[in-house]
């Protein structure tokens, strides 16, 4: 993937393993959710955004036992 700006939806179906069907379901579901964005020149490919990366780094921190759960806001 550091061979590209934004990765092609070929590259990411030999990394994910999914079929197509699959794959584009997913990518989708992020998508509307906004957290790819998706480029179509000069092919088809996806990058995360910072929401993203920042649930990403949320779903490690719960996973290591760091954090059970966020609550509202204090202050």
């Amino acid at each position: 993937m550091v061979k590209h700006q934004t990765v092609p939806v070929d590259e990411l179906m030999r990394i994910t393993g999914f079929n197509e069907r699959n794959l584009e379901y997913h990518l989708l579901r992020l998508y509307r959710q906004d957290l790819l964005y998706r480029e179509q020149e000069p092919y088809i490919g996806y990058l995360i955004n910072y929401a993203a990366y920042d649930l990403l780094a949320l779903n490690a921190i719960v996973k290591a036992g760091v954090i059970d759960f966020l609550g509202p806001s204090i202050g």
